[in-house]
């Protein structure tokens, strides 16, 4: 396995409640993946082989004002996991390419529009930009493939849930185990 965020960057990985955390309460949604920020055009790696079984546009200022035009890979790892790599700015890849550990799959997008930032968006997002937090790679894990369009599900968060859809998973234990092993890659 293989860290996912290239360049000589911490890797950090969000603890349960602080913000980019899995499950992080959002006030009016929770938050399905894990956030590894990173600058903008910084290389996003497989953490494992596996195939892309979907790319999509994850967020865009026509879906919310403060967002940018982010995309999203959908990966199959051959255990069966799936993995959203998501907020990416540039895929690499195309559907149904199989991919090996460490081959890059996209660049990190910035995902949050400071100057569009309003005070009465969300408390989260204005915790984002007060972090300087725009730009980041968001990852989601899935033992079943996602949906596509979700009415619950919208930019990496659940509406109108208070425990996770029994098909989404915690991957702060996957980035765990690479930290154990990996040395970060450079690029």
């Amino acid at each position: 396995m293989t860290w996912p965020v290239g360049g000589d960057l911490p890797r950090l990985i969000a603890r349960p409640g602080e913000p980019g955390s899995f499950w992080q309460d959002r006030g009016d949604r929770h938050h399905a993946g894990v956030d590894l920020y990173a600058p903008a055009g910084t290389s996003v790696y497989a953490i494992q082989a596996g195939r892309v079984l979907q790319t999509y546009v994850h967020t865009s200022p026509g879906i919310c004002p403060y967002w940018n035009s982010t995309y999203a890979i959908v990966l199959q790892l051959p255990s069966g996991l799936i993995l959203k790599y998501a907020e990416l700015a540039e895929i690499i890849t195309t559907v149904d390419q199989v991919v090996t550990c460490g081959q890059i799959l996209g660049k990190v997008g910035q995902v949050l529009l400071p100057s569009r930032v309003l005070p009465t968006d969300p408390p989260y997002i204005q915790l984002l930009k007060d972090a300087h937090h725009s730009a980041m790679l968001h990852l989601e894990a899935y033992t079943a493939v996602p949906l596509e369009y979700d009415e619950r599900y919208l930019g990496g968060n659940y509406f109108g849930l208070t425990v996770p859809p029994a098909e989404l998973v915690n991957p702060t234990p996957i980035l765990e185990e690479i930290l154990k092993y990996e040395a970060p890659h450079t690029s």
